[in-house]
């Protein structure tokens, strides 16, 4: 424990008004896991004995060890995967702070937006100790828990836990992991991730997790979203808007979605015929290639007028995929 870190924690802890503690839950005999039970014990100090710290060492459904809970009156629901020191020690003196009721400053529409979540939801914040973005991420996802007690929120060192980053194909932090599927990467805030956080069976948390899913090359679990209904729309708006790589992972997606539902597949022939007449030529040349796999007869009509198209390479997939057609006919 370095001198100027129990410093701090002195500092700003010493008048702590509210008890609580700090549930300490082993893991291997390694340098972490001591860190982290020395720094348990230099808050209890900071504190005056105000935050207890109670060892555990089994028991846990926490997703590693070791790891801090902070534990409060009515919470018990910010989880510590990463050792607070450096960027990250701010972040956790607030989480003791907002042991004590009402105290995490957030705003009214913040505060209603937050309590419109009504059954749990896990959200995860992968942190590095160099990183300097990582810190405020990690504030708000710790202001939004101690707002919602159905919000579990875990601050996650992304070294020391590199096999639940792999998880996610992670590519940078600070990245935020809403109920294990939706990956956020970068700043994000109070009143975006609230919302999300609210919808999570709505259609902008649905938007959302099909592009991080994309983004992240998961296309296998993109495309058993494309399979089920609510994920048709969600990826078509995406292909329209989406850069180049975007529109190659999500056509990727489809072709594994074929592969699982051809039937829930074929039942979007008639919007991607629409989209055969897109204004930009790279979507027609896209579509036309992907309708030629999908292998519609209605869609024949659409692709002998797309040959004569202005733009030689959308000419070429319309006659690639009509000799699709042709071949398997044949």
């Amino acid at each position: 424990m370095q001198k100027e870190t129990l410093d701090i924690l002195r500092k700003n802890l010493h008048d702590l008004t509210v008890k609580g503690e700090i549930i300490f839950r082993d893991g291997e005999n390694n340098f972490f896991s001591q860190a982290l039970k020395e720094f348990a014990q230099a808050v209890s100090e900071a504190t005056g004995g105000k935050i207890s710290v109670n060892m555990k060492k089994s028991g846990s459904s926490l997703p590693g060890l070791p790891a801090l809970t902070i534990s409060g009156e009515h919470s018990r629901n910010i989880h510590y995967l990463a050792l607070p020191e450096g960027y990250e020690l701010h972040p956790f003196i607030q989480a003791i702070k907002f042991l004590t009721p009402g105290y995490a400053p957030l705003s009214a529409q913040v505060k209603k937006t937050i309590s419109m979540v009504t059954t749990p939801v896990e959200v995860r914040v992968f942190v590095s100790p160099y990183c300097t973005n990582c810190p405020q991420v990690a504030e708000t996802v710790i202001k939004l828990a101690s707002a919602n007690p159905l919000v579990s929120a875990f601050i996650i060192d992304v070294h020391n836990f590199k096999g639940l980053a792999d998880e996610y194909r992670l590519t940078s932090v600070p990245a935020t992991v809403i109920n294990n599927e939706l990956v956020l990467f970068g700043l994000i805030t109070e009143e975006k991730l609230a919302e999300l956080l609210a919808q999570k069976d709505k259609p902008l948390y649905g938007r959302e997790l099909m592009r991080s899913l994309i983004e992240s090359g998961l296309t296998l679990k993109a495309a058993d979203l494309i399979c089920h209904e609510k994920g048709r729309g969600v990826i078509l708006e995406l292909f329209r808007e989406g850069d180049f790589f975007t529109r190659l992972g999500i056509l990727v997606a489809f072709e594994e979605a074929l592969e699982k539902d051809q039937k829930a597949i074929r039942g979007m022939v008639p919007q991607l015929i629409e989209l055969l007449y897109h204004q930009d030529h790279r979507i027609r040349g896209d579509i036309a290639d992907l309708l030629g796999k999908i292998g519609d007869a209605t869609t024949i009509p659409h692709l002998q007028k797309l040959t004569s198209d202005p733009h030689p390479e959308v000419a070429e997939a319309a006659s690639e995929a009509l000799e699709r057609f042709h071949n398997a006919s044949g």
